[in-house]
């Protein structure tokens, strides 16, 4: 969804309120919480964008700070409980780790689970289940795979994987999302911003991020590897 839509979507219930002033109460609360929803969705979109072009011009550097991966995790999947209610999903925290201490960036962190979660939630159906793993992995040669090829054995990595039973993602699809603004389903409302965003904010903050996904398969699952 462009710019321009999402103002007439703010533009249509401001009509609505003004030729219904004085005369339904019902019309003007519904109007004015589409206007709500729909201007807080433009103001995400306008700070994922210039947040995206301080990216570009170096004006975003991490602020690594020493803090409790799990809770922090944790605190953020329980913002979206209300959401996956609303559409029957089951939705579930998942770690074998009470906590894993850790220097990471908050603000970038906080974006990266919060659009994977956002768009998990979108493109799952009603009734679908969604499951967030946060885990600590050891790198030897048990796990090693091309990933692990970068680092030394012996280095730990932050792995948080969001697994949903969507609609998946076909091959085109895959090759797409990381590069461009890439709208995966236009029968959905996004601007296509999000997952680039996200893969923008993971390699900033030293890491990698990768989908395995079937089309029409009911089966997604995208992983962030930070390595600590």
């Amino acid at each position: 969804m462009n710019l321009e839509h999402r103002l007439t979507l703010i533009l249509n219930p401001v009509d609505k309120i003004l030729s219904s002033f004085n005369t339904d109460p019902d019309v003007i609360k519904e109007s004015a919480i589409s206007i709500q929803r729909s201007a807080r969705r433009l103001l995400h979109l306008v700070n994922q964008l210039l947040d995206y072009r301080k990216m570009d011009v170096g004006m975003a550097p991490l602020q690594l700070e020493n803090g409790d991966a799990v809770k922090f995790c944790g605190d953020i999947f329980a913002l979206f409980k209300g959401l996956a209610a609303k559409k029957s999903i089951e939705y579930q925290f998942i770690t074998e780790s009470k906590h894993i201490t850790s220097l990471f960036d908050f603000d970038k962190l906080e974006k990266i689970i919060t659009n994977l979660i956002s768009n998990a939630i979108k493109f799952t159906d009603y009734g679908g289940e969604i499951s967030v793993f946060i885990n600590e992995v050891k790198v030897d040669k048990a796990n090693t795979n091309l990933l692990l090829f970068k680092k030394n054995e012996g280095e730990n990595y932050l792995e948080i994987i969001v697994k949903d039973t969507g609609v998946g993602l076909n091959k085109e699809q895959l090759k797409k999302y990381l590069f461009t603004f890439y709208n995966v389903d236009v029968t959905k409302t996004g601007t296509g911003i999000g997952l680039n965003f996200t893969k923008a904010l993971v390699e900033l903050h030293g890491g990698e991020i990768f989908v395995e996904s079937e089309y029409l398969k009911e089966v997604s699952s995208w992983c962030v590897c930070l390595w600590i």
